[in-house]
């Protein structure tokens, strides 16, 4: 070995001892960071638990949902999820839940929820269940008795209901996290899930969510539009779930589109129908999808198809005349949600829809 060749030798020797070296100090500030993040993020829930006496054990909450008269005071609610072609060809279970409930005390007022588990958390289905039909119910009716909205026969102002939104959906995981530490005895990440909470009253609409998905509501003109944007992560097909850290970490956090975590809206005045759906569902309901040339990107319209919600409001509305047939609908939006045409019968996700339609008389 001549002189060049070995000082070459020794000169990648000393590189390669500098970059193992800046490599093992960079990888032990990451697993610092991560190891923060989650203690952060579990310091975080801790205090609020120690603060909150709401952070314990909720009341059992019966699931009225299915096979009940579908006419809730002046509305005509029909619901369901099926599971999806893919978990059934995997032989997993299906991770939607939905819930619908009128408040009988609370003069028309109600609430509907649908949670999708996230695909990638074992027991996604466990936490959408019991977030869905247990402990977004109980807080949300508990926060609307206690501002007693309903007796002043008023909606809160915009800021108060991103304030409660925000605060009933921190103690609804407040909630799951105890029933995964005593009940379940699993890690509160694998109970992953997104929601979706609409409010209705006889004065409009009390809409919040977080996470993918998709809702809409039908005005006095017949006019659709969304009433929620889904939130998106940085990746395609990545969303954010109640269990995820930012938007407890950051009140109202705010994405690169504008849009914040929890979303949080009112819709002020009559509304004539109002639709809950879980992705698997929205490909047929809504207008996602667009390129656009000028940017060369993908952009997501979230535009109801009015070709689509249009008739099954007339079919719901055909199946209040019938008594019988109100008993019996269950049934076929089940049957409509499992294989209504060839889309619906052919998507791979689970798919859940809640349908409320105002009966006039």
């Amino acid at each position: 070995m001549n002189k060049q060749d070995y000082t070459l030798y020794i000169i990648l020797i000393l590189l390669g001892i500098i970059i193992g070296i800046i490599t093992t100090y960079y990888k032990k500030q990451i697993v610092s960071f991560i190891r923060m993040s989650n203690q952060t993020l579990k310091g975080f829930l801790h205090k609020i638990k120690r603060k909150n006496p709401s952070y314990s054990k909720i009341p059992t909450q019966v699931n009225n949902t299915q096979n009940i008269n579908p006419i809730h005071n002046n509305w005509f609610i029909v619901s369901g999820s099926v599971i999806g072609k893919s978990h059934i060809t995997h032989g997993t279970v299906c991770q939607d839940s939905h819930f619908t409930r009128v408040f009988e005390s609370l003069n028309g007022w109600g609430i509907t929820i649908v949670c999708d588990g996230a695909g990638s958390a074992t027991n996604s289905h466990l936490g959408s269940k019991f977030m869905a039909e247990q402990a977004i119910p109980h807080y949300f009716s508990t926060a609307i008795k206690e501002k007693q909205w309903h007796l002043r026969n008023d909606l809160p102002s915009e800021e108060e209901w991103r304030e409660e939104a925000w605060e009933q959906l921190k103690n609804s995981l407040g909630a799951l996290m105890y029933h995964a530490e005593n009940d379940l005895k699993v890690e509160l990440a694998t109970l992953a899930c997104t929601a979706i909470v609409v409010i209705y009253s006889p004065l409009g609409l009390l809409v919040t969510h977080i996470g993918d998905g998709r809702a809409a509501y039908c005005d006095e003109q017949g006019k659709w539009g969304a009433l929620i944007k889904p939130h998106k992560g940085e990746e395609a097909n990545m969303t954010y779930f109640i269990t995820s850290r930012p938007w407890l970490i950051n009140k109202h956090y705010s994405l690169p589109d504008g849009n914040t975590i929890p979303e949080s809206r009112i819709i002020k005045g009559k509304v004539t129908a109002f639709a809950l759906l879980s992705d698997g569902m929205e490909k047929q309901s809504f207008q996602c999808s667009v390129f656009d040339k000028e940017t060369e990107k993908w952009d997501d319209p979230n535009t109801p198809f009015d070709k689509f919600f249009n008739p099954l409001v007339n079919f719901i509305n055909s199946q209040a005349k019938d008594l019988q047939s109100s008993f019996d609908v269950h049934d076929k939006w089940k049957k409509f949600l499992t294989e209504g045409n060839e889309k619906i019968k052919n998507e791979e996700d689970d798919k859940t829809m809640i349908l409320a339609v105002l009966q006039t008389k």
